[in-house]
């Protein structure tokens, strides 16, 4: 859970940092994304429903190992600077998108080539 070093009494553990295969077999030794970083103070959230259930079933384990209580737990990938990520996805999808384009643009001059080519014959 991600806690708040600045709170003595329980203040509950519905925060988490995730990842997939970067800590030990009893949760220890948490190395996702930036998390031994000190400048890491936030991450993104988690909307990727196909993985939710697999986190979930983690944080019903660690609550029911470490007597905690994690009633509407919501998961965060911990980075050192969310806003660099986003524009790192940002460019990524843009790149994607020029290259989806091109491909259309190609096949669409390949098509219409090919039906001159056929219009011509059959004129």
């Amino acid at each position: 859970p991600i806690r708040n070093k600045q709170c003595s009494e329980p203040c509950g553990s519905d925060f988490w940092a995730i990842g997939k295969n970067c800590c030990s077999e009893d949760g220890s030794n948490f190395k996702c994304g930036d998390a031994g970083s000190k400048r890491a103070k936030s991450g993104l959230r988690l909307v990727e429903a196909a993985e939710l259930p697999f986190y979930r079933l983690a944080v019903i384990q660690a609550t029911g190992k470490y007597k905690m209580v994690s009633p509407h737990p919501i998961f965060f990938k911990w980075l050192e600077d969310p806003v660099a990520e986003l524009h790192a996805w940002q460019r990524q999808g843009f790149r994607l998108f020029v290259i989806a384009m091109s491909g259309a643009f190609v096949f669409s001059g390949a098509a219409l080539a090919l039906a001159v080519h056929a219009m011509h014959i059959v004129i």
